[in-house]
């Protein structure tokens, strides 16, 4: 039995939306972070790429490069794999989840890089739904698919044998590059835990972002592009810093894509027949 509520991480220097405002002592905690990113040092863009491991690793990663998987999540994206420092990563993303009483797995090193690569490169994400069949008040059938997986999502793949498929969010460790700063894109979770460990280096798939819709902001659990690019912006390592980040419980949310079935008739058009 999965317990009601979850442990919430939030940066709480730089406002909130809706999610967070039942948290306990809001203002009061919200006021003190701020006033501690205002006593920082202004932020200077610098590369996160560690030029000597990623080359010194390319050997181990070339395989990647020609994944079908690798390949299809960033086809149309300008992309390479390359090593980068935790501590240079900006955070777009305002919370993370921390699951009470989950296994915690054995720390890995900053000197396993199999282990690392495979952090990076071979996690699985959970497609598992339940299913269930109802109508809506207009009597339209439609199916629910409820999941624990926040990034699920339902796919369209024109042209495939079944073009419908669940998508369970990017496997893979993510960063971009956009206007000379360097975001975590995907992999919150993992590089909060491999920060408690102590490892900073870690292997990612680099995008070089065209836009900010391809850094991946855009929701409104993100920060938006004048926090991101102010003076003092969030960073992925101030998740671990008590006086910036705020930790609260809040009830479990579980994911619903609603599906309706509307069948109907049309005539065929030339390109069908």
């Amino acid at each position: 039995m999965n317990r009601p509520d979850v442990n919430i991480r939030e940066l709480a220097a730089w406002g909130f939306d809706d999610v967070a405002r039942d948290a306990p002592n809001l203002d009061e905690h919200s006021r003190r972070a701020r006033q501690c990113v205002a006593r920082r040092a202004a932020f200077v863009e610098d590369s996160a790429i560690l030029s000597e491991l990623t080359h010194s690793l390319r050997p181990r990663a070339l395989p990647l490069l020609q994944r079908h998987d690798l390949l299809h999540e960033y086809r149309g994206l300008q992309w390479d794999i390359g090593v980068v420092d935790l501590r240079k990563l900006l955070a777009f993303q305002r919370r993370i989840i921390i699951e009470y009483g989950g296994t915690t797995a054995e720390p890995i090193k900053q000197d396993d890089w199999d282990g690392l690569l495979q952090l990076a490169f071979d996690r699985t994400r959970n497609i598992e739904v339940d299913v269930r069949q109802t109508k809506t008040a207009e009597d339209v059938q439609q199916i629910v698919l409820r999941s624990w997986n926040p990034d699920l999502r339902l796919c369209v793949d024109a042209g495939a044998a079944n073009p419908l498929r669940l998508h369970g969010g990017s496997p893979f460790f993510e960063v971009a590059h956009y206007r000379g700063r360097w975001f975590l894109r995907d992999g919150y979770h993992r590089a909060y835990n491999l920060i408690r460990s102590g490892v900073y280096a870690m292997l990612a798939v680099v995008i070089e972002a065209r836009s900010i819709a391809e850094v991946g902001v855009g929701k409104p659990w993100f920060f938006d592009e004048h926090t991101l690019f102010s003076e003092r912006p969030p960073m992925v390592t101030d998740f671990h810093n008590d006086e910036v980040a705020l930790s609260y419980s809040r009830r479990r949310m579980m994911k619903h894509i609603t599906v309706r079935i509307e069948e109907d008739f049309h005539p065929a058009s030339a390109e069908s027949l």
